[in-house]
C-alpha cells in the first residue's frame, strides 16, 4: 500500500517492464494496468471503511455485511478489521465468536449435504 503512496510511477514501471512493445504502447499498457491496480485495491480500502462503519448490532447482520463485502472466513483477517473499529474487548469476542460458529455450522451443513448426496440410492 506504501508503494502506491509514495512511488506510483515506479510501480507503474514495475509493471511494465515484462512487456517486450513500442514505447506508445507500452505507455497505454502501464496506464491501463496501474489503473485497474489502484482501482482493486481502492475496492478494498473502501470495503474496509464501509465494514468499520456497520453498526456491530445485531451481530449476525455485520457479519453478513463483512462475508458480503469480503468473502472471506478467515478468523485473523475478520479480527483485524475489528481492531481497526477500537471495540470492547468482549464486544470483539463475541463477534469472532459468532464469526467461528457461523463458519462452523456452514461447513457443517456442506458435510452433511456431500453425506447425503454420497448415501443416496441410485435411482432405479
Amino acid at each position: 500500500m506504501s508503494l502506491i503512496l509514495i512511488k506510483p510511477g515506479k510501480l507503474a514501471t514495475q509493471m511494465a517492464e515484462d512487456q517486450n512493445v513500442a514505447p506508445i504502447t507500452k505507455a497505454k499498457i502501464v496506464h491501463n494496468m496501474y489503473f485497474k491496480f489502484l482501482k482493486k485495491e481502492i475496492g478494498k480500502c473502501e470495503a474496509v471503511i464501509k465494514t468499520i462503519m456497520t453498526p456491530i448490532f445485531p451481530m449476525d447482520k455485520f457479519i453478513e455485511n463483512y462475508l458480503s463485502l469480503f468473502a472471506d472466513t478467515d478468523v485473523n483477517n475478520f479480527k483485524a478489521v475489528l481492531a481497526l473499529m477500537n471495540l470492547k474487548r468482549t464486544e470483539e469476542q463475541n463477534l469472532v465468536n459468532s464469526f467461528k460458529n457461523r463458519n462452523r455450522k456452514k461447513n457443517q451443513n456442506i458435510l452433511e449435504l456431500i453425506f447425503f448426496i454420497l448415501h443416496q440410492s441410485p435411482i432405479s
